[in-house]
C-alpha cells in the first residue's frame, strides 16, 4: 500500500529556521510510514508548487528522505524543458533511482508576472502547453540509451556514442532538439505523478503513472477510481483522505471503505498522525527504485539509427539553438541580436 503526503516550508519559517523545520517534517512523516514525499503543498485538496523551489530542494533534502521517495511538484507553464531534465536526471541519480515530479498547470497572475509577459498563455492554452512540456522533457531523456555510457578506464573509453542522439521534439510551445547533456536517469523517466483536479489532465494523451484522485465520501472516491479503471487508466490511483474536513477529500476514517485504490494521500495538519493511522491497513511497497516498488514499468529506450529521431513531428526548421537550447523564447531571443530571423546550429552528438 502506497502512503504519500506533501510537505513544504512552513510559512511562518525564517531564516536558519527554514530548512530545519522542513528536514524536521520530512524525517517525521519517513517515520510514519510515507513512501512517496511530494515536495510542494496543498491548495484544499489539489497538489501545487510549493514556497521552496522543489528542483533545488530536492537535492538538498534526499539525504533526509533516507530511502523514501521524492516527487517534485513544479509549475508547468514556467518550466523550461531542458532544465527540468537535467536536474531530474541528476537527482535521479543521486537518490539512486527514487524520483517523481509532478508537474502543475496552476497559473496565477501574480505567477505570470513574475516570469514575464514571454510566459502569457491563454486559458485554452493552459493544458496544451504544459502537457507540451513534459512530453519534450521526456523525449530528452530519450536521447541517451540506458548502457550509453561506458565508463571503462583501462580501454581509455568513456562513452558509447552510437548510444546518444537528437531528438528533434517539435511540439505546439516547445521545440528542443537535444540531446540531452546528463545521462538517462535510473528510472529511465522519473515517475510522473498527476493529480485529477490538475488543469494538465486535459492535456491530449496524458498518462501519468500515478495519479491522486478526490472524493467526498468513500462511496463517491470508489466511483471515481472505478471510472478511470473504465477509461483504461493503467497506473496507480492514490485516493486523497484527510483527518481535516478537507472538501473533495475523502474523511481518513472512510478509508478502508475505498474500493480500487493502491493506496493514500494525505492531507493533513498534523501528517504524521495520519499516516500512522493508516500505515497498518497495508504494508509498504519495496524495490531498489521508486518503478520497482510501485510495479511500474521502465519506458523503452528509443531504438533509432544515431542522428535520427523518433519524436520528429514535422519538416525540419532553421531555427534551433543546439545542445543547450530547450526553448524558442531563448533561440528567438539570440537570434534577434544576432540579425537574423533564425539560428541554425549543427547538432553535436557526444
Amino acid at each position: 500500500m502506497i502512503l504519500s503526503t506533501c510537505i513544504d516550508l512552513a510559512a511562518d519559517a525564517a531564516g536558519p529556521d527554514l530548512m530545519a523545520r522542513l528536514r524536521a517534517d520530512l524525517a517525521a512523516s519517513k517515520q510514519a510510514g510515507a513512501d512517496l514525499l511530494l515536495l510542494g503543498r496543498q491548495d484544499g485538496a489539489t497538489v501545487v508548487p510549493g514556497r521552496l523551489d522543489a528542483l533545488i530542494g530536492a537535492p538538498t533534502l534526499a539525504a533526509d528522505a533516507d530511502g523514501a521517495a521524492l516527487v517534485t511538484v513544479l509549475p508547468a507553464l514556467f518550466s523550461l524543458p531542458f532544465h527540468v531534465a537535467r536536474a531530474l536526471s541528476a537527482t535521479d541519480f543521486l537518490t539512486g533511482g527514487t524520483m517523481g515530479w509532478l508537474p502543475s498547470a496552476i497559473h496565477t497572475d501574480a505567477r505570470a508576472t513574475g516570469f514575464g509577459s514571454e510566459y502569457a498563455v491563454t486559458e485554452e492554452e493552459i493544458p496544451t502547453k504544459a502537457g507540451d512540456m513534459v512530453r519534450a522533457t521526456q523525449a530528452l531523456w530519450d536521447s541517451w540509451d540506458a548502457d550509453a555510457l561506458v565508463i571503462d578506464q583501462a580501454a581509455g573509453r568513456y562513452l558509447d556514442t552510437s548510444r546518444v542522439r537528437r531528438v528533434d521534439y517539435r511540439g505546439s510551445h516547445f521545440d528542443v532538439m537535444g540531446p540531452l547533456n546528463a545521462a538517462r536517469p535510473p528510472q529511465g523517466h522519473p515517475v510522473l505523478v498527476a493529480d485529477e483536479d490538475d488543469a494538465i489532465m486535459s492535456a491530449a494523451d496524458y498518462q501519468p503513472d500515478v495519479l491522486l484522485v478526490g472524493g467526498d465520501d468513500a462511496t463517491s472516491l470508489s466511483t471515481v477510481i472505478a471510472t478511470w479503471r473504465t477509461r483504461g487508466f493503467a497506473g496507480r490511483v492514490l485516493a486523497k483522505v484527510s483527518p481535516d474536513g478537507v472538501p473533495g477529500a475523502c474523511p481518513l476514517d472512510q478509508a478502508s471503505h475505498i474500493d480500487g485504490a493502491d493506496g493514500f494521500h494525505i492531507i493533513a495538519t498534523d501528517a504524521p498522525a495520519a499516516l500512522a493511522t493508516l500505515r497498518p491497513m497495508g504494508a509498504a511497497p519495496t524495490g531498489p527504485t521508486l518503478r520497482a516498488r510501485l510495479t511500474l514499468a521502465v519506458p523503452p529506450t528509443p531504438i533509432v539509427p544515431r542522428g535520427v529521431s523518433r519524436h520528429e513531428h514535422g519538416p525540419t526548421r532553421t531555427a534551433h539553438l543546439g545542445l543547450f537550447a530547450g526553448h524558442r523564447i531563448l533561440s528567438r531571443r539570440l537570434a534577434a541580436q544576432a540579425g537574423a530571423t533564425a539560428i541554425g546550429v549543427r547538432p553535436v552528438l557526444l
